[in-house]
């Protein structure tokens, strides 16, 4: 087992929090999430995750579904990589630029990640690290080019 991040963003505001967890159990994730629900400062209306088994289970359906305003619960299509290109993106360049590739396979390293990213990291990412969204993009012969993206 290793230590893997929970990595979430907004795509309407470009907030993001990142969380990590030992392991990928479906009971700690689901806890994980939790944990990030209670730290947004909006509350969630959608989650869209990818295909992986600890996001596409019972216990993480059910604490989307069965609550009085139900959160709308999708993933992405099977075999199309770039469905939560915003999410893979954030895992580049808000983690494994600053954390690296390896693998981390001692438990207490979660919760020295956990101290890092709840505190300083969350403020200092959202806060003062831009986000920036492509206002367009149109082919110019075999090319497809995007226009300057706006900080948000």
């Amino acid at each position: 087992m290793f230590v893997f991040t929970v990595n979430c963003m907004d795509i309407a505001t470009g907030w993001r929090e990142q969380i990590a967890i030992w392991g990928k159990g479906e009971y700690g994730v689901l806890g994980v999430i939790k944990d990030i629900e209670q730290n947004l400062p909006f509350p969630i209306l959608g989650f869209d995750c990818d295909n992986g088994s600890e996001f596409i289970n019972w216990p993480i359906l059910k604490h989307f579904k069965n609550r009085k305003a139900p959160v709308h619960y999708t993933r992405s299509r099977p075999y199309h990589k770039n469905d939560n290109a915003h999410v893979k993106e954030k895992n580049w360049t808000l983690v494994r630029q600053y954390i690296g590739y390896q693998r981390l396979g001692k438990r207490n390293l979660a919760d020295e990640l956990n101290q890092l990213y709840l505190s300083e990291w969350r403020l200092f990412m959202n806060f003062f690290v831009p986000s920036t969204k492509l206002i367009d993009k149109r082919r110019v012969g075999p090319k497809i080019v995007g226009q300057v993206p706006i900080s948000v």
